[in-house]
């Protein structure tokens, strides 16, 4: 298989056509935490005039993201490795198998944990793309001075996303959980662009060490 070749067919010829090998093979690493937690971004916003950012981590087993709620992105999540729970407080949004992926709409506070028996590699897309800097910022400020929770919060609030794992009512909001291939189809075409030219090897599969360590 040719590099960059979409490696599940699912009925869009289309986008196995474009992908080609990320412009950039190389990814910044963000170290959000003083042991750990680290994220690469492999999409960054200014290759791309903002349009999105893409990243990506891996969760151990039984581990969780970050709590969070974004005003302003939709937020792509996508199960590159393993499978995945989108939890929002007490209630399950949706169960990602690998390889599938769902769109999140502004508003929606939620969590991403890692499910089955063994480690979980995530991908997330946002936009639009100026919610890196949050990500940026964070990991400027625990290299220099290390982990600092209140600090973390109101970075992201000077952002627009707020420290949120949701709870009450569930959200009204469906989400359905399809094939990536699929999913990128109906995205905005500035972001559809962008994750063909910087995010081919997520397509790829499966996830190899070599591709998650880029």
């Amino acid at each position: 298989m040719a590099d960059g070749q979409l490696a599940f067919d699912m009925g869009a010829p289309k986008i196995q056509a474009a992908i080609a090998q990320p412009a950039s093979s190389a990814s910044d690493v963000l170290e959000l935490f003083t042991d750990g937690y680290p994220v690469h971004i492999d999409l960054a916003e200014k290759n791309v005039a903002g349009a999105a950012t893409g990243m990506r981590f891996l969760l151990p087993l039984k581990g969780l993201n970050l709590p969070l709620m974004h005003r302003f992105e939709h937020k792509l999540v996508v199960a590159l490795q393993g499978q995945l729970q989108m939890r929002s407080g007490a209630h399950v949004l949706a169960r990602l198998e690998e390889g599938t992926a769902l769109v999140l709409p502004p508003g929606v506070a939620h969590r991403i944990a890692q499910q089955g028996t063994r480690e979980s590699v995530v991908g997330v897309v946002l936009w639009p793309g100026f919610v890196e800097q949050a990500f940026r910022t964070i990991a400027a400020r625990v290299s220099l001075m290390g982990t600092d929770k209140a600090a973390m919060i109101g970075i992201f609030a000077d952002h627009g996303v707020v420290w949120d794992a949701g709870g009450g009512s569930p959200p009204s909001t469906a989400l359905n959980p399809k094939p990536l291939a699929h999913v990128i189809t109906s995205l905005p075409n500035p972001v559809r662009q962008a994750m063909l030219a910087y995010l081919g090897h997520w397509f790829n599969r499966p996830l190899t060490d070599q591709v998650f360590k880029r």
